[in-house]
């Protein structure tokens, strides 16, 4: 870890999540931020079909926002955070991070925290617009390399924005 993670660990509280309890409602205002010690989360919202459709994964060893718009606005949320395996995490609150806004360090930790996620984010909108269902499962592996054998399949093809089944027959034609 690095001097800013021990930084924002000292103003952390250490939590536990258990799987599949939700870190964020919708509807609720996004008032920390995580380090995700152990565990899996991932980003998602109900479509006005009553629909999951799953937006994001986050990894242990990384930081995680519920909804940043929410978070940085104080408005309501429109997504969820859920933890997808038991999480041990580190959490600080909007106001011990409104305090390190005042630490240079932190500042620039937080301008390449925001700007991986911009990078990242684009990266996924352009696969879906240009890249057809197998693409964007090869590129969803060489992203999550572990995923795929840590988490029900379902949360993966609604991630891909396929059925199921699609996502079965990519893996059986893959695997032939």
């Amino acid at each position: 870890m690095n001097s800013v993670e021990n930084i924002i660990i000292g103003q952390s509280k250490y939590r536990k999540f258990k799987k599949y309890e939700l870190l964020l409602h919708d509807g609720q205002i996004s008032r920390s931020l995580f380090f995700i010690k152990k565990g899996i989360t991932r980003h998602y919202n109900i479509n006005e079909d009553g629909k999951e459709l799953t937006n994001n994964f986050t990894l242990q060893g990384t930081f995680v926002i519920g909804s940043i718009s929410s978070f940085l606005t104080q408005k309501k949320a429109r997504v969820r955070l859920q933890a997808l395996t038991d999480i041990e995490c580190y959490e600080l609150d909007y106001k011990s991070y409104n305090t390190l806004l005042e630490n240079d360090e932190f500042i620039h930790f937080w301008n390449r925290l925001l700007c991986s996620y911009i990078i990242k984010k684009e990266k996924k909108e352009l696969s879906f617009l240009n890249e057809n269902a197998k693409n964007r499962y090869l590129r969803f592996l060489k992203n999550f390399p572990n995923l795929i054998n840590e988490i029900p399949h379902y949360y993966i093809a609604s991630y891909l924005r396929i059925s199921s089944e699609t996502l079965s027959r990519i893996r059986r034609n893959l695997s032939k």
